[in-house]
């Protein structure tokens, strides 16, 4: 394998990690269900998440 390839790869890999690891927090910091600042706009926005995440999914496991 070019080291080349494996170098770009392994950036690849960690800015990946890095991404999942900050959009982690960025549920965590979401309204939690009982909470009084709980809007439909946040209903929504996890709906989203969650179609986009499946669809990420969906598309590494082909």
């Amino acid at each position: 394998m070019p080291a080349n390839l494996q170098v770009n790869y392994a950036a690849k890999h960690a800015a990946v990690l890095s991404l999942m690891a900050e959009l982690q927090q960025a549920i965590e910091d979401m309204p939690c269900p009982d909470d009084d600042k709980l809007t439909w706009a946040h209903h929504g926005d996890l709906c989203r998440t969650e179609t986009d995440l499946e669809e990420i999914l969906e598309y590494l496991n082909s």
